[in-house]
């Protein structure tokens, strides 16, 4: 008996170390874009494809991870996770001494990386509950592994990474920041070949063409807001990623609809809810990726602050979504339904980000820190939120791959926020707009995007209700 409870105990604390050192890059390498920019010339595309290409590894990664952990085992794909992410984290901290090729180098790193995080989503979740039996153990463990992806915890790490990125870069050198991941990744790395055992194996069946037309489809769309920031929405080269992006997704629907064991089941669509609460997930981290990364380009590129003073106003946001999670969301849960939660939290990051675009010339640090703290609150709220709706709203057995599903959603979201959001700051500072102008306008389509996610999210509670 004690043997197992020490398991249990070993299995989630490798768990949630694990899903920490996933989040960390997030926002410690963010922080780092400005300096990064400073020592290669990077224009404003390579900082758009370094912060969306981790992001992006990280959704097509949680969608077959679980399977092939399952094929595989769940303790090899852990191991072997973290261990990819410090392979990414290695040539990054390279790329900070070489003497050419730093683009390819950090690109390489970020996808690198990026898969090893994405892979460490749906395996360290599914060994907690297999671990795990009495169901009042597997629930707290299960909220502590919510709260190192989407809670306080999260929150707490992501603030913890901007401080130290600032730290880092400022008085060191952006080469670091991957020193400090790949040393935490191999620490996690070699504690998690310790702490876990071994698990049955299964073959639920890889869906091959689903993972590819999907990633396909997402690689697409990323590149044809990229390209259309330096060549125009409109231009040859966008249209034709755009048109590929739509093929792409096409034929992974039309695939899903007749493949036996769907990578992503099309009856979960038949659920509002559950497609609200994918919009809201992609949302939630399209907002609070892509307000990073235009505060991280305006006061770095645009108003020339260092790299701790762009700390000091980016912890503002992951810092209010730590307070957030351990009081504002209980508080509203034991008064609301989930769903209505969720509404909460769009509203106050649209309000947040409307009130950001209406920065005035003159600001101070506590002007854009009240604003970042109702974007924090409200994205704390919709990315837990997201996740709850989208689970419940889904038949039992689908459980699972709802949540897996959300997840790719929420991190597809963070990793088109660079690329769309980028493009439009850059053309707007092309055109001779001022930074200010260039970020505020870019800052009100997120706003405008808020609202009508709202709208559809209340169409889709009044449609469930009358269902």
């Amino acid at each position: 008996m004690e043997t197992s409870r020490r398991a249990e105990r070993l299995s989630t604390t490798t768990a949630i170390l694990a899903v920490f050192t996933s989040q960390l890059p997030i926002t410690v390498v963010a922080v780092s874009l400005s300096e990064i920019a400073d020592d290669t010339g990077t224009p404003i595309a390579g900082l758009q494809w370094m912060q969306s290409l981790y992001l992006l590894a990280m959704a097509a990664a949680v969608l077959s991870a679980g399977v092939i952990a399952e094929t595989v085992g769940r303790k090899r794909v852990i191991v072997s996770a973290l261990l990819l992410m410090v392979v990414g984290a290695t040539v990054g901290a390279v790329a900070s001494i070489s003497a050419g090729g730093v683009m390819p180098l950090l690109l390489t790193a970020q996808a690198t990386a990026g898969v090893g995080a994405g892979a460490l989503l749906p395996t360290t979740l599914a060994t907690i509950n297999t671990t795990v039996t009495d169901p009042a153990r597997r629930a707290r463990a299960v909220a502590g592994w919510v709260g190192g992806t989407t809670g306080g915890l999260a929150g707490g790490v992501l603030a913890g990474g901007v401080l130290a990125g600032g730290v880092i870069s400022q008085w060191l050198s952006w080469g670091w920041v991957y020193v400090l991941v790949a040393a935490l990744a191999a620490a996690v790395a070699g504690f998690a070949a310790f702490a876990l055992r071994r698990a049955p194996t299964s073959d639920p069946g890889l869906d091959v063409v689903g993972q590819a037309t999907a990633t396909l489809g997402i690689v697409a769309l990323i590149f044809g807001f990229i390209r259309g920031g330096s060549a125009g929405f409109l231009s040859a080269p966008a249209l034709l990623a755009y048109l590929v992006a739509a093929a792409a997704f096409v034929v992974c629907a039309l695939h899903e609809r007749r493949t036996r064991r769907p990578l992503i089941p099309p009856s979960m669509f038949r659920a509002p809810l559950f497609n609200a609460a994918a919009l809201a997930a992609a949302m939630a981290l399209f907002t609070v990726i892509g307000t990073g990364f235009l505060l991280v380009v305006f006061l770095g590129q645009g108003l020339d602050h260092d790299p701790w003073r762009i700390a000091l106003h980016m912890v503002f946001m992951p810092g209010t979504a730590l307070v957030a999670a351990f009081t504002v969301t209980g508080f509203l849960m034991s008064r609301l339904d989930a769903a209505h939660v969720l509404l909460c939290g769009i509203i106050s990051a649209g309000l947040g980000t409307f009130a950001l675009s209406q920065l005035p010339g003159d600001f101070t640090l506590i002007d854009v820190a009240w604003r970042l703290a109702f974007i924090g609150l409200g994205v704390a709220l919709m990315i837990s939120l997201a996740a709850a709706v989208a689970v419940h709203s889904c038949a039992p057995d689908l459980a699972p791959k709802a949540g897996a599903v959300n997840t790719a959603f929420r991190q597809t979201g963070g990793a088109l926020a660079p690329a769309f959001l980028g493009s439009l700051y850059a053309a707007a500072a092309a055109g001779g707009g001022d930074a200010l102008n260039a970020f505020t306008g870019a800052v009100g389509v997120i706003a405008w995007l808020l609202l009508g996610t709202g709208l559809l999210v209340m169409g889709a509670i009044a449609l469930d209700r009358a269902r």
